[in-house]
């Protein structure tokens, strides 16, 4: 009795922090059912598509998740649970003003949801279990075993060992310097100064040690993200082994890891190859490559018991869609194998060999963010090689086969289980979705895209957005922002003659971006 009222104090307590401070929720693209059904059907499970799905979110926050989920999927069902009541009731405004009627979230402790009897095909546990006490921990195993349909699928994120422990050096500097502070607000507010004050002393664009690359890495993120990650009492990390062997007792299956990398020791330089000596047993090499990778966070999928055997079969990514953000090199050759750099959106580069590989990627670039069938990706691609007369390569499906599939693996590609968005028309009057203007007009912090990433907001992108429901055209707009900037900062008539051409810039650029992450509505 004791101990399960500490848990409800612990419980009151962490509700209160959120509250006081609430989570900057966003989506995660990792942890969507068009992403989680690919990877289980890569295993042989027969997983609901996201059109036509139950899914159920632990730990919801504002449902910065669940809610564009539930936009752009509105046949499907989508129910979020968390402690904070402030953080339930800001996502039910979002879901008010946008007329959602399928997605409903309850503020409530997991131990008293009650789920219903036909379960849910996906159930996500994001920035959850490592920040809850035991019990609450074996509640969310039991309960996902409790409520996950056949073929369905649980995704739980956690901090790992042993990398965590580099991390949780910061964490007892933080605890160690805010003695006798115990107000959630005033933690934050002498935490953050801390992180100021020693990030002002380091250079941000080369940092050394560990700690000062921590120090850069939260100052990138939001308060909230320090608040909650380093100042809550419960932050556990877990041997993977150990987090299989809690969810094998409660009747749930290891399938995967959200990056599936983790599995592969040829990613990990010699030493990862050298320990595929050590076992064959597939959970304990990736508990050894935990420790040759120093991995400090896992998104793991689990599936019931009771699920035939499940092995990854790199072939049924045939029955899949691509999508992928990249950018192809100026001029490909498609008659060589030989390597090309192709760029991601976030400015990388990584090679591609294959004349048919490189056509394919060249074809997910021009349909981006819509994904294609790997069938019809592979014969448009095979086209574009057979075009340079080159039929010997445009005929190596199978060799084609593993380099994409390598590029999966390395997250340059995404696989789904099901793509349906189209792109829309250019027209003289943009229009932002309902949901992108009701995310700006509300205050979020970004904009959900539908590929389920963000795109963070500074004040002149969000208030063109507010501007963007479809009557002005681009002179328009030009006119309208530049009003903006003028009552903003008391701009006189030259200074704005001076702001036109960077506003004119701006705005075709973020046009351009919204247009090509599906923020921008078909009209």
């Amino acid at each position: 009795m004791t101990k399960l009222a500490d848990t409800d104090a612990v419980q009151t307590a962490l509700a209160s922090s959120y509250d006081k401070i609430p989570y900057d929720s966003q989506p995660f693209a990792e942890a969507r059912p068009a992403y989680l059904g690919a990877l289980g059907r890569l295993h042989g499970l027969d997983c609901a598509l996201p059109s036509n799905c139950r899914v159920l979110e632990l730990g919801c926050a504002s449902g910065g998740h669940l809610i564009p989920l539930a936009w752009y999927h509105p046949q499907s069902e989508f129910v979020g649970i968390d402690l904070s009541e402030r953080q339930i009731n800001a996502g039910k405004e979002l879901i008010q003003s946008v007329g959602l009627d399928n997605c409903t979230l309850l503020a409530t402790d997991l131990s008293h949801f009650k789920p219903p009897s036909d379960g849910y095909d996906y159930v996500i546990a994001h920035g959850l279990y490592s920040w809850v006490p035991d019990t609450v921990r074996s509640t969310i195993l039991t309960l996902c075993r409790r409520v996950l349909r056949p073929g369905g699928i649980a995704y739980i994120s956690y901090n790992t060992l042993p990398g965590w422990r580099m991390r949780g050096l910061t964490r007892d500097l933080l605890e160690w310097h805010l003695k006798g502070i115990d107000e959630p607000l005033d933690r934050l507010r002498q935490a953050q100064s801390l992180i100021d004050h020693l990030g002002s002393a380091v250079d941000d664009e080369a940092p050394g040690s560990y700690l000062e690359m921590e120090v850069a890495r939260i100052r990138s993120r939001p308060p909230s993200y320090l608040a909650h990650e380093f100042l809550e009492p419960d932050n556990r990390a877990f041997l993977f082994q150990d987090f299989v062997d809690n969810a094998s007792k409660a009747g749930l299956r290891y399938l995967c890891n959200a990056d599936l990398a983790t599995g592969y020791p040829e990613f990990y330089d010699a030493l990862g190859e050298a320990m595929t000596s050590l076992t064959k047993d597939p959970v304990k090499l990736e508990q050894y490559l935990d420790f040759v990778a120093n991995r400090a966070f896992r998104q793991s999928l689990l599936c019931r018991d009771d699920e035939p055997p499940t092995g990854l079969d790199h072939s049924r990514m045939r029955q899949l869609y691509l999508v992928s953000d990249i950018h192809p090199a100026p001029k490909l050759d498609l008659r060589r194998f030989k390597p090309q750099a192709f760029t991601t959106r976030s400015g990388s580069h990584f090679d591609v060999h294959h004349p048919l590989s490189k056509a394919a990627l060249a074809e997910l670039a021009g349909h981006y963010p819509r994904g294609m069938a790997y069938k019809d990706l592979l014969n448009k691609a095979a086209q574009r090689v057979h075009s340079q007369d080159n039929e010997q390569h445009a005929e190596e499906f199978d060799e084609a086969l593993d380099e994409i599939f390598s590029l999966v693996v390395m997250q340059h590609l995404e696989p789904l289980n099901e793509t349906s968005w189209q792109t829309p028309r250019h027209h003289k009057n943009p229009r932002a979705s309902q949901l992108a203007l009701q995310q700006a007009r509300i205050g979020w912090s970004h904009l959900a895209t539908v590929t389920h990433c963000s795109l963070d907001l500074d004040d002149f992108a969000r208030e063109l957005v507010l501007l963007l429901d479809g009557t002005r055209d681009r002179k328009t707009l030009i006119q309208a922002m530049l009003d903006w900037l003028k009552a903003e900062n008391g701009l006189d008539e030259e200074a704005l003659r001076s702001a036109r051409r960077s506003v004119e810039s701006n705005i075709t650029r973020l046009l351009k971006l919204f247009a090509r992450q599906g923020v921008l509505e078909a009209v």
